[in-house]
């Protein structure tokens, strides 16, 4: 489950860390930052035993890992996307403009 869920992190925020807006970029390179940085250990001891105090609230042991694991891996997902979208080249995307495709489309 934490897998698919840190899929769909990752897609979002290596579509992000693309934008030419700096005010939506910022988040995704703090997100890669953070979750790219920290030891995956790290990450589940706090969201198990930090974020309870934060929060009020208990969570459970295997909402703790999902949580984690989707966090992690949605980080270094972010970075295979934004890396695949950077490594087409200009050439491709000026022959699909060629082709009558938009922008949105290339």
């Amino acid at each position: 489950g934490g897998l698919i869920i840190g899929f769909g992190l990752g897609i979002f925020f290596g579509l992000l860390s693309i934008n030419k807006n700096w005010f939506l970029r910022w988040p995704a390179t703090a997100y890669n930052e953070i979750f790219r940085g920290t030891p995956i250990l790290v990450q589940v001891l706090f969201i198990f035993y930090g974020l309870p105090d934060l929060i009020g609230a208990p969570i459970e042991p295997l909402t703790a890992g999902i949580a984690a694991i989707a966090l992690n891996s949605g980080a270094y997902v972010s970075e295979v996307v934004r890396g695949g979208v950077q490594s087409i080249d200009k050439g491709q995307t000026e022959a699909g403009l060629s082709l009558g495709l938009s922008r949105n489309q290339t």
